[in-house]
């Protein structure tokens, strides 16, 4: 699948994008895609708002002195970066180890 036929099929435009020319696929993918990112950004910001969180925290407000077994710091596997580039990011929860054991 091209790249404007999966933007337009996340942003569920009703019309068909295959009538568009390459001059107006490459002047129009810009702004979908920055749309897309746009209405992803704002749900994560409305589900959020929903949830009751108040604050979101993250990595460097963890307590370590609760529990000093838990591995630390991205060399363990504990972390990641936001996608999204957001500033603050967009990431709710973070993995902690290997899942499987």
């Amino acid at each position: 699948m091209t790249k404007i036929l999966e933007v337009w099929k996340d942003l569920k435009f009703v019309s068909d994008a295959g009538g568009l020319t390459d001059e107006q696929i490459k002047i129009v993918l810009p702004v979908l895609e920055e749309e897309r990112r746009q209405r992803k950004h704002r749900k994560i910001q409305y589900l959020l708002n929903r949830s009751g969180i108040k604050r979101v925290k993250l990595l460097e407000d963890f307590d370590w002195k609760i529990n000093p077994k838990l591995p630390k710091g991205k060399e363990s596997g504990v972390g990641g970066t936001c996608r999204c580039g957001q500033d603050p990011p967009c990431h709710i929860a973070l993995l902690l180890g290997d899942p499987r054991g």
